[in-house]
């Protein structure tokens, strides 16, 4: 093998150009806030046993890239990206998993309004979509949506929690610390197949599960306070689990 073949096999773990692409096509996507039963969004009991209410809760959505390819876990994943944007879908593979699409911005979501979120227009190439990742970042320029509901964090939600008679009202204000892939969901699993004969028929929807973001929390362990509302935040590591779960999401084509 040539040395230029060494170097791709070894520089490709970080997106090596790729010599093949596919159609390009132009698709619609969106974001909603979801539970996991497919019922409205509402009260839910977490496993925990604690009954969650929810007043509000905003959600800081993306940059998320689409592969063609299953999710793989291997000692390379736990290396850090070259970048967090991919210039050209389809000329990029990923651990062997080609790059379809992504969406670069940042959207901020009302996870209870029960309407998705527009997205917009998103270049990429036909291909089957297999797998998705999200990355949890803190607001940065160019957030589109009221910024000011994420309080400088991903997720932020006020609430009250009860159980055997005791209510903990809540506020959440959770920020993943920078390090390694703390702030990468990896592995969230699709089955989409992206054509340019079925795009312009319906569009791409992640869905983010409330309950699941919420459902390792343990209430009663909480002991920080900001007036009369407890904190939830990265310092609680069954929040930190919700949000980082690849199980919190899902993707449909609708």
């Amino acid at each position: 093998m040539r040395w230029y073949g060494w170097l791709c096999l070894i520089v490709g773990l970080w997106g090596c150009e790729a010599k093949t692409s596919g159609v390009k096509i132009q698709f619609q996507a969106s974001v909603v806030g979801a539970m996991s039963d497919g019922k409205p969004v509402g009260v839910f009991e977490n496993r925990q046993g604690w009954k969650v209410t929810l007043e509000k809760a905003h959600f800081l959505f993306g940059p998320v890239v689409f592969y063609e390819g299953k999710p793989r876990v291997a000692w390379w994943r736990e290396l850090p990206r070259w970048g967090s944007a991919y210039a050209d879908p389809g000329h990029v593979t990923v651990d062997n998993r080609k790059v379809l699409a992504e969406v670069r911005g940042q959207y901020v979501l009302d996870l209870l309004k029960g309407e998705a979120l527009d997205l917009g227009k998103n270049s990429g190439i036909e291909g089957t979509l297999q797998s998705v990742e999200l990355q949890l970042l803190p607001p940065a320029g160019g957030v589109i949506g009221t910024v000011a509901e994420m309080e400088g964090a991903t997720f932020s939600a006020l609430g009250q929690a009860e159980k055997a008679g005791e209510i903990r009202r809540f506020h959440t204000k959770l920020t993943i610390p920078d390090g390694g892939t703390q702030r990468l969901v990896q592995g969230i699993e699709a089955e989409v197949a992206l054509s340019a004969a079925k795009v312009g028929t319906g569009r791409l929807e992640v869905r983010i599960f409330v309950d699941r973001l919420l459902g390792s929390v343990d209430f009663g362990g909480l002991s920080e306070k900001e007036g009369e509302r407890y904190v939830l935040n990265e310092k609680d590591g069954g929040i930190v689990q919700g949000i980082r779960s690849r199980y919190s999401y899902g993707v449909v084509w609708r």
